[in-house]
Order: C-alpha cells, then structure tokens, then sequence
C-alpha cells in the first residue's frame, strides 16, 4: 500500500523484523489521517510514524488537529490488534470516550444553563466554536480500515445523534 503522503516515518521499514505490523499500522494511519484532513478546509495535519515504538506523533505540536487525530490513530491501530470479539466492545467504549470527552464538553455549559433557566447569550459564541469543532471531527465520522459495516455505522449513527442534539439544544438561535 501507498502511504498517505502526510505521514512521515522515521526510518526504513524493510529491515524490521515487524514490518507487517508497521505496514498494518500506516495502513491505518494513512487512510484515517486522509480521511480527516479530507474534512479540514486547507488545513492539512502532518503526522511522523516512530518504527522504534511503532507510534504516531504530530510534526508540529502546536497543531491541535494534528495532535487530536495522531493520538485517536494510536488508538485506531490498537483496536485493529484486538480479535473480532473484543472489537465490539470497543465500539461502545469508543463511543463512550467521546461521549464523555468531546460531547459533554460543548454540552454541559448550554445544558446547564437551559435547565436552571439562565440565559445562554454570554456563552453562546463558546458553544458554537466547540460545537463547530465537535461537528467537524465526528459528524458523518468512523474510524476507517479495520472494523466491520455494522461497527462503522453503529459508531457514524451515534456520532450523527449527538450531533443532531447539539443542533438542537439551542434550536431558534440566530446564530446556528
């Protein structure tokens, strides 16, 4: 396979005795990594792949996008080691993760405010940044080159509902 032209690797991978492992790893690394920065308006992340500990990092670690996506790839290629019965349950705990990571995140302060009566204006401008961004990394989203199409589309429908609800929470905004 041809590797995604954003990831670098820090040295020749034909005289590894793990070359299959690696070749398996930037498999997956390059066609999730295309796939994200297929979703970037001309912003485009760089990754350089560590033969010795077989690990993604960003080029620039300022990037947060490079630094996001290197470290979900990470957990991409360790997934694709588990069999197919450990596979399951990491969709869930993959959908959990961010769930609780990304999502309560943007939702807490909106929610909050919307269920005590507050009023949301001095937080809105926060919340459609984080919104955006939320939307940006998981809507229509699955991790593409080792799970099956149910898998994929278990976690790209979740991914769209909680979208969907962060649309919703503050529905009639001028501002959506």
């Amino acid at each position: 396979m041809d590797y995604s032209s954003n990831i670098d690797i820090s040295s020749d991978l034909t005289d590894s005795s793990k070359f299959d492992l690696h070749d398996r790893k930037l498999e997956i690394g390059s066609l999730n990594l295309d796939n994200y920065n297929c979703r970037l308006d001309k912003h485009v992340c760089k990754l350089i792949y560590d033969v010795e500990d077989c690990e993604f990092y960003p080029l620039d670690e300022n990037d947060q996008h490079s630094v996001f996506i290197a470290s979900w790839i990470n957990y991409f290629t360790w997934w694709d080691l588990q069999n197919e019965k450990d596979k399951e349950g990491l969709v869930s705990t993959y959908i959990s993760l961010v769930s609780n990571r990304y999502y309560e995140k943007v939702h807490s302060i909106i929610g909050f405010n919307i269920i005590v009566g507050r009023p949301v204006e001095s937080d809105l401008d926060w919340f459609y940044k984080e919104r955006n961004l939320f939307k940006l990394r998981f809507k229509d989203f699955h991790p593409v080159g080792f799970l099956s199409t149910e898998q994929e589309f278990k976690i790209k429908d979740e991914f769209n509902e909680l979208c969907q609800e962060l649309d919703d929470l503050v529905k009639g905004s001028n501002k959506a």
